[in-house]
């Protein structure tokens, strides 16, 4: 900034108070779920974690196999932004997996 801009001329201006007016009606309603029913979010489902030093993910190389605290009968976690959404069984749909919903998350 030169030093004409940093000292140019400011004035404070009064705002008044707006009146009290009726609530209007909301922009977007609990019941206007369709307004944003196409709009796509990522899920991500946790199969499991494990915890490892340093040192061992430096040392890791093709084809090791890592542990995870998970076992094989536990619910996979669904995400959607850090959230838990919903849990479920690990599933083989065609060639890929899926998730069979077991429970869904209710906002209480």
């Amino acid at each position: 900034m030169t030093n004409s801009t940093m000292n140019s001329d400011a004035e404070n201006i009064e705002l008044s108070e707006l009146p009290e007016k009726e609530q209007g009606v909301a922009v977007v309603g609990s019941n206007k779920i369709d307004l944003v029913s196409g709009v796509k979010v990522e899920l991500t489902a946790i199969l499991g974690k494990t915890e490892i030093s340093v040192g061992e993910l430096f040392n890791l190389k093709e084809n090791n196999v890592l542990s995870l605290e998970t076992n094989t009968v536990e619910p996979i976690d669904l995400m959607l932004d850090g959230n838990c959404v919903a849990r479920g069984n690990l599933v083989v749909v065609d060639d890929q997996f899926g998730i069979q919903l077991t429970e869904v998350a209710v906002k209480g």
